[in-house]
């Protein structure tokens, strides 16, 4: 099930960090105070890193994120 925003508005913080996960990567950390930062995970020499991309708002991130990487992955000689 896609990640949405009326997903990202229910989710209540609890006592320990959770992350919402969208699709290629990309999460949203929900901290115990209750920020919420997108995140994208990715590999670059066989180790794995993550990436901080920006706070809210939650709405257009994800899909300003995806048309970024749809572009990228050639580029970069990632797979589509």
């Amino acid at each position: 099930m896609p990640l949405t925003d009326s997903k990202i508005r229910a989710t209540k913080p609890s006592p320990t960090p959770f992350k919402l996960t969208a699709s290629h990567g990309l999460y949203l950390l929900v901290s115990p105070g209750g920020s919420r930062l997108w995140y994208l995970k990715y590999h670059f020499d066989r180790k794995e890193y993550s990436a901080r991309w920006i706070r809210e708002p939650y709405r257009r991130i994800r899909s300003d994120i995806c048309i970024k990487l749809r572009y990228l992955r050639p580029v970069n000689g990632l797979p589509g």
